[in-house]
């Protein structure tokens, strides 16, 4: 009668064992949004000095962590090839 008291109490902690290793890890998902713009009246007429919008996505869907970053940038002073540049910049993503 022991015996059987002592392996039911063992399987029934071997169950619990692997149904706790089987449990999948937690959904991670983090999202961030930074924004800001400067403007100036310049020869009467209000100008954008810049503008940007950077937008950050993290999660682990799929059970591996994957950062993306979109990046947006205006500037009324700026030749399109400088804001290209600025906009490559701001979409790198620091490690």
């Amino acid at each position: 009668m022991r015996i059987m008291h002592y392996t039911g109490l063992i399987f029934i902690c071997l169950l619990a064992f692997i149904w706790k290793m089987s449990e999948a890890a937690p959904y991670i998902s983090v999202k961030s949004n930074s924004r800001s713009s400067s403007q100036k009246l310049i020869n009467g007429h209000l100008r954008t000095l810049y503008a940007y919008n950077v937008e950050d996505d993290m999660n682990n869907f799929g059970g591996m962590m994957s950062h993306h970053r979109s990046a947006s940038f205006n500037s009324d002073l700026m030749s399109p090839g400088q804001q290209r540049n600025l906009q490559e910049r701001l979409m790198e993503i620091q490690k």
